[in-house]
């Protein structure tokens, strides 16, 4: 009797469905679309959020995570690359800053809308669409 081996279409791994590893089966768009729907929509559940929310309150996590912070690599990176500094940032600042130019803003006008730091930015990307 002649043993047939079930291998995956693509990488060549154990079969499981659809001619498909367990791997490339999750890589498949709607599988992907599938979990990411259900994970939200678990998230929102509120035992999920109460639990998540008791873990995040626990004394050595909170110890961890400040420990975590104060590391010279983590605070280089966050340094920049964290509040509109850095490579992107810098560029996102820029287009911003010629949009809000361009609309008739200055800096002390500006200000008016930095309630916090996300509000002028929306408003000046709302700006940008409008045309």
């Amino acid at each position: 009797m002649v043993e047939h081996k079930q291998v995956c279409f693509e990488c060549g791994g154990k079969y499981y469905a659809k001619g498909l590893c367990d791997k490339c089966y999750c890589q498949r768009p709607e599988v992907k679309a599938h979990r990411k729907a259900y994970q939200k929509a678990y998230c929102q559940r509120p035992e999920v959020k109460a639990h998540r929310k008791a873990y995040c309150q626990r004394p050595e996590l909170k110890a961890y995570q400040k420990a975590y912070r104060q590391r010279p690599e983590v605070k280089a990176y966050h340094k920049a690359y964290d509040g509109g500094v850095g490579v992107h940032g810098e560029q996102k600042a820029a287009r911003l800053e010629k949009a809000a130019l361009d609309k008739g803003f200055t800096p002390e006008s500006a200000k008016a809308f930095a309630v916090d730091g996300l509000v002028l930015e929306k408003r000046l990307t709302e700006l940008m669409k409008s045309g």
